[in-house]
């Protein structure tokens, strides 16, 4: 049976794509939103990579394959998405000391001068994963639902297609959430986009804690945005009629859960323990903010459960 894991964003998705390929199995995930899917197949020592996409100068989509020979030496020294080594970066490595800063040379392939995002609007490709599902029923069928994992963009669920929802219906659906929240907040501190907030908000800030200081509803909307993404996505589940249990990303053992036999290290893509040691002071200031921002909005987690509690 397909399990699906279901989330807005910072759910755990990378976590559960990797352990299921270190085991050796399917797995389709949706790439740059609403423009590309990424499949990974193992046939004996092989891993076969196919991308799929469409462009804006044909009416088809395209799949492009690569083939690695591979062993688990292999996936787990090998970067993402060939391997499975977590080498994210980021815009602002504020809590990083800029340990984990994208190269500024690399930063002209994420951005456009307008500062619009390279990677999630390409001018080249049409955003088939956003159309009516009518258009692509057919290659989700054949080609993406047959996995043993899918990580769907969480807008299918606006899809209100009777043939898609039998489907979805008849998988293991599952929700991930971490019961820290003080941790998980940590983590979105970490991934804080100044540009992007500055825009938003028409208030120049350089990093997070620049934004905490001249007014913390930059950084806590940031954090609502987030939670709220994540609860959106159980409310269109109850909608529909989907059944959905719950993987608690801090105390479940992941193999366990899916029934696979070997499990990743829990840190293996998670920097929120690294940073204690990066920039201890820092990550206090963090924690501060964390522990403002919890007593604020009177959270007791980021599950739908909690709208009846906190201030979201």
């Amino acid at each position: 049976m397909t399990s699906i894991y279901w989330g807005g964003r910072t759910y755990g998705k990378v976590n559960m794509q990797c352990m299921f390929r270190y085991n050796r199995k399917t797995v389709s995930q949706h790439a740059h939103h609403k423009y590309k899917l990424f499949k990974w197949d193992y046939i004996g020592n092989k891993q076969v990579r196919s991308t799929y996409y469409q462009s804006n100068k044909t009416d088809w989509v395209t799949k492009h394959v690569k083939i690695d020979v591979i062993d688990d030496k292999f996936l787990l020294e090998t970067n993402m998405d060939k391997g499975v080594k977590f080498m994210a970066t980021l815009e602002s490595d504020w809590l990083g000391k800029g340990k984990y800063d994208i190269a500024p040379e690399d930063m002209k392939k994420l951005r456009r001068d307008d500062g619009s995002e390279i990677l999630y609007k390409p001018k080249e490709l049409y955003p088939i994963y956003q159309d009516d599902i009518d258009v692509w029923y057919d290659h989700f069928v054949n080609d993406i639902i047959t996995c043993d994992l899918y990580c769907p963009i969480h807008w299918l669920l606006e899809q209100n297609d009777h043939r898609l929802l039998h489907i979805i219906k008849g998988c293991r659906n599952v929700v991930g959430y971490k019961s820290d929240i003080h941790d998980w907040l940590i983590g979105l501190i970490g991934l804080f986009v100044p540009c992007e907030s500055s825009r938003n908000w028409g208030v120049e800030v350089s990093d997070p804690h620049d934004a905490y200081k001249k007014n913390p509803e930059i950084l806590f909307s940031d954090f609502d945005y987030h939670i709220k993404n994540n609860r959106d996505v159980e409310q269109k589940l109850i909608d529909h009629g989907i059944e959905y249990e719950y993987l608690d990303l801090d105390t479940d053992d992941y193999a366990k859960f899916f029934g696979l036999e070997k499990n990743l290290p829990r840190t293996a893509h998670s920097r929120t323990h690294e940073y204690k040691i990066i920039a201890p002071e820092r990550y206090d200031i963090a924690s501060s903010i964390v522990k403002e921002y919890i007593q604020d909005r009177k959270l007791h987690g980021w599950r739908l459960g909690g709208r009846l509690h906190d201030k979201i």
